[in-house]
């Protein structure tokens, strides 16, 4: 004789689709991940490159004075806005912005065109750090400007 296995048929699809849609929510959340880790892991390979070619333009300030920084000053609004606070005493203060970058032979291929950084260099410890102005949101939402915070 044959049986009727129409509610188990029924019951094996709803609990398939059930577990297709656990499996999409894992995938989405993963692919989510990378994206971010993607974003993060670019802008810190773009302000290293900064930061390597700022902390050279440094040396050659200390040295000789040539003051080849970075044409573009900043303002108080900016320097606070990224998370530092303004002291002329020892830091000198630029922006660089894609046309500087080029005229520095950085490969622009990487950034947009609306990236801008300012470039913190300390005249006492011959240090340098590096602020994209847009920043990154990481994961529990918080914006982080500066090169030394997304270490």
């Amino acid at each position: 004789m044959l049986k009727n296995n129409k509610g188990v048929t029924l019951t094996i699809l709803v609990i398939s689709i059930i577990v297709m849609i656990i499996i999409l929510g894992i995938t989405l959340s993963t692919a989510d991940d990378l994206l971010r880790n993607s974003q993060k892991n670019r802008l810190k390979t773009n302000m290293y490159l900064i930061q390597s070619k700022a902390a050279t333009l440094l040396e050659d300030y200390l040295f000789d004075g040539t003051d080849n920084l970075g044409a573009t000053t900043v303002n108080d609004t900016q320097i606070t806005g990224v998370g530092w606070t303004k002291d002329d005493s020892k830091y000198i203060y630029r922006e660089w912005d894609k046309t500087t970058l080029e005229k520095y032979g950085i490969d622009t291929d990487n950034f947009s065109s609306t990236d801008k950084f300012i470039i913190q260099y300390d005249k006492n410890d011959n240090e340098v750090d590096v602020a994209s102005t847009t920043g990154f949101k990481d994961e529990d939402d918080t914006i982080k400007y500066t090169l030394s915070s997304l270490k």
